[in-house]
């Protein structure tokens, strides 16, 4: 475990947003995260949290008094297989390199994922997806360090015990688990499989760099999409002419992109945050933008939405106070 003070957490997540945080503890393995829970226990510090790509989350502008545990893979990989065909990674490694070591061992199911930013631990606690398929279709199970008082064990979660949800899961709600490696079950496919997957890996990425602003830091898509029926049929008793593209296009689902766009919101900018004409439900930082610009920007969506529709909308993104 590598420790570092006074770190500019701007320049280590994802969204290039964020004050310094006193103590970053840089955790490459599980004996890391370990000795890193050891440290905090030890110190007796109170103030401690975990991230990955930090891909998701809007950081406070302010100083974090506490200790960040980064969980991060450099270097040689940590993902194997194991006796009864489950592919188990660490938490540090990226959704990409689990899905490239799957065409390695004619293991399909993830190549949709190509591209999204997040760590294994990220994507198992957010419940990740994209395309119909999200970790709960494909995590077999977790291992955990639950941290008690003064002490920790390692604990093993089925993937039903996880509570994933959209978007959510137990671990979201729940910081005394730090997930340590995630277990994927996934289909065996023939050579020619594994070409197709290759091939729909390799669309995935382009289609999000032709129609997500990756140009840009951002924390990702910032609103779920609508999917209680009786909201989206509160949005369709507003604007009827979008019955079709819920039907056909949406799957039943309302895209927050297309409203925040039908709103009236792409090209709002606010200090260094703005939403560009690539995907509105994206609040890209074009430069150096504040989390208090971010935050500026989604109430002023979130208020406009009310006030239309008579209800809010649910935040995807992560806003992280101290």
């Amino acid at each position: 475990m590598k420790i570092r003070q006074n770190v500019p957490l701007k320049d280590i997540l994802f969204y290039k947003i964020g004050g310094k945080t006193r103590w970053l503890l840089e955790a490459q393995s599980t004996e890391d995260i370990i000795e890193a829970v050891e440290f905090i226990q030890t110190n007796k510090i109170d103030k401690w949290m975990v991230v990955g790509l930090g891909a998701n989350l809007v950081m406070p502008d302010e100083d974090y008094k506490g200790v960040i545990i980064r969980i991060r893979k450099a270097g040689v990989s940590d993902i194997r297989m194991t006796h009864d065909g489950l592919i188990v990674s660490y938490a540090g490694q990226t959704l990409d390199e689990i899905i490239r070591f799957s065409f390695d061992h004619h293991l399909l199911g993830l190549e949709v994922l190509g591209g999204l930013p997040s760590t294994v631990g990220g994507a198992i606690r957010g419940n990740a997806g994209a395309f119909g398929v999200d970790m709960k279709n494909v995590v077999e199970k977790v291992g955990v360090l639950e941290i008690q008082d003064q002490a920790y064990q390692i604990r093993e979660f089925s993937n039903e015990n996880c509570q994933f949800a959209y978007r959510d899961s137990l671990f979201k709600h729940n910081p005394r688990y730090i997930i340590l490696k995630g277990f994927f079950q996934l289909e065996h496919g023939s050579e020619e499989e594994v070409k197709k997957a290759k091939h729909v890996y390799q669309e995935q990425i382009e289609y999000r760099k032709k129609n997500h602003p990756v140009e840009y830091p951002s924390c990702g898509s910032v609103f779920k999409n609508i999917r209680d029926k009786e909201e989206v049929s509160k949005i369709l008793a507003i604007w009827p002419d979008i019955q079709e593209q819920v039907e056909s296009k949406w799957h039943g689902k309302v895209s927050m992109g297309y409203v925040i766009n039908r709103l009236g919101f792409v090209g709002t900018t606010v200090g260094g945050a703005k939403i560009t004409d690539k995907h509105a439900n994206y609040i890209s930082n074009v430069g150096n933008a504040k989390a208090s610009d971010v935050r500026t920007i989604i109430s002023m969506i979130t208020k406009t939405f009310y006030d239309t529709f008579g209800f809010y909308p649910d935040l995807e993104a992560e806003l992280v106070t101290y």
